[in-house]
């Protein structure tokens, strides 16, 4: 009983948010339709995921722990799921943010050059999620952009984009030299360690 107490209180975190998001997607449904079902389906999947920790944690440790699968393989079942039912719910919680809205009536002086929010944009996701480098190029691009749609030079509709694109390329920036800082001292302690009994 005590494990299945445990295991709930595991998945808590996952349970609250889902039930909320069900009730306001349903409490907004007919007031934003596309927004709130993509708000339940998101919910729904957070259920899931919490439901699946439950039965991982109660049914796959113990054919683990008996042999019958290797530990490699449960570590698989449980990441791959894991990573694909929470890479949706967010997925879903972000587009329902944006779904439905209109844009705004911009004004484009005809000489301006067409905007690159767009490849801003894939290049600061990436230098977060991939390759850090990359954020360098999205947080340059994005500060020359930004400065020419302030100047009328550039199509403003890609605002949005090139601003995210640009603060993604910064986090990303700061979560590498981090990182780097994080070895450059994991190296300093490993190589002040004696290793010699």
């Amino acid at each position: 009983m005590s494990a299945v107490f445990g295991n709930f209180l595991a998945v808590f975190p996952l349970i609250v948010p889902a039930l909320i998001g069900i009730v306001l997607g349903c409490a907004f449904l007919s007031r934003y339709r596309k927004p709130a079902i993509m708000v339940i389906i998101a919910s729904a999947l957070m259920l899931l995921q919490g439901a699946f920790m439950m039965l991982a944690n109660m049914f796959l440790v113990r054919l683990a722990s008996d042999g019958v699968i290797t530990w490699e393989t449960y570590s698989l079942i449980a990441s791959a799921v894991h990573f694909i039912l929470g890479l949706s719910a967010s997925a879903l919680l972000l587009t329902a943010a944006f779904a439905g809205r209109a844009a705004p009536v911009v004004e484009v002086a005809p000489d301006a050059r067409p905007h690159r929010g767009a490849p801003i944009l894939v290049m600061g996701i990436l230098s977060v999620a991939i390759f850090a480098p990359l954020g360098v190029i999205a947080m340059v691009l994005g500060i020359r952009d930004l400065a020419a749609m302030d100047a009328g030079a550039m199509d403003p509709r890609g605002r949005p984009q090139t601003t995210a694109g640009m603060v993604l390329g910064i986090i990303a920036i700061v979560l590498m030299v981090l990182a780097l800082i994080s070895a450059a001292l994991l190296l300093y302690s490993l190589s002040a360690t004696s290793w010699m009994p």
